[in-house]
């Protein structure tokens, strides 16, 4: 989203001062919420335009999914950018992996309990 999460490497990685970091990271969530409030009308109130393209009506039963993906997607996208300027490159790959692995074990348990997509997805969004 507008390259907000490639933004902490350049403008954090340029400074030590605690206070100039602790400044930095609160502009940067509250503009990354607004911007994700934001993009959250837009697709909601397109979501009949989507569905129409798309010549499918199931896509309106998945509003809660464009409520909550731009925030998640974007604070997700931060996670490694902010590890890498904060120096704890180790905590990288334990984090990926450790989503990745609770990402699949719902998937797995989706299909054994043979959950309904529309609450996999909503398990997706707060994974």
């Amino acid at each position: 989203m507008l390259g907000l999460p490639n933004s902490i490497s350049y403008f954090v990685g340029r400074t030590d001062d605690k206070d100039k970091r602790r400044d930095f990271f609160s502009t940067y969530f509250i503009l990354n919420t607004v911007l994700s409030i934001l993009s959250a009308i837009i697709l909601i109130s397109l979501i009949k335009v989507i569905a129409d393209y798309f010549n499918n009506p199931d896509i309106l039963g998945f509003w809660f999914f464009l409520l909550a993906y731009p925030w998640t997607y974007v604070t997700n996208s931060a996670i490694e950018n902010i590890c890498v300027s904060m120096k704890r490159t180790k905590l990288v790959l334990p984090l990926r992996v450790t989503h990745s692995i609770v990402v699949i074990s719902a998937v797995v348990i989706s299909v054994l309990l043979k959950l309904d997509f529309r609450l996999y997805v909503f398990i997706y969004v707060i994974i």
